[in-house]
């Protein structure tokens, strides 16, 4: 089904890493509309019905640099809430959990990529966030928007190896 809401997807190589600078640079530049989706797992997704609206309708009320949602964990037919907690200014965890999709404010995007002066390969996510937050504000969406859908049902070791 087509969502009009989109202008484009794109579906990042296993060559360009997420936690890479040089990715987030690559984001940012490719961005055209005004807000930019990232989805940050490996798992498939799945939107509940209107719920981009629903997210871009209030990055917009709250002027938000960036929104993340609750969602749901669907693994292996079990369905799970999987809700996530507002993130305090000031916050510096490198692990807080905003789930899996991450609505940028473009502007706010490019202006936090282009402020990015440390190459990282793997913390690059985490430094746009604190640069988003210093341009705006972090908006925590108190509603199940999604679903994270684990296909790869084998064990974390496994999965390793």
């Amino acid at each position: 089904m087509a969502e009009p809401s989109v202008a484009k997807v794109r579906v990042l190589e296993e060559s360009m890493p997420l936690g890479a600078t040089s990715t987030i640079r690559w984001i940012a530049q490719d961005s055209e509309s005004e807000y930019t989706l990232v989805y940050t797992k490996p798992t498939e997704l799945r939107f509940v019905h209107y719920a981009l609206d629903r997210m871009v309708s209030v990055a917009e009320d709250t002027a938000a640099a960036m929104a993340y949602a609750d969602h749901f964990a669907m693994t292996g037919g079990e369905l799970k809430n999987a809700p996530v907690i507002d993130c305090q200014p000031g916050s510096l965890r490198d692990d807080f959990e905003f789930g899996g999709v991450l609505l940028f404010n473009t502007s706010a995007l490019k202006e936090a990529a282009a402020r990015m002066d440390r190459d990282y390969k793997f913390a690059a996510l985490y430094d746009l966030r604190l640069k988003v937050s210093q341009k705006g504000r972090l908006v925590h969406i108190n509603e199940y928007l999604y679903y994270e859908v684990e296909t790869d049902l084998r064990k974390s070791g496994e999965k390793q190896f």
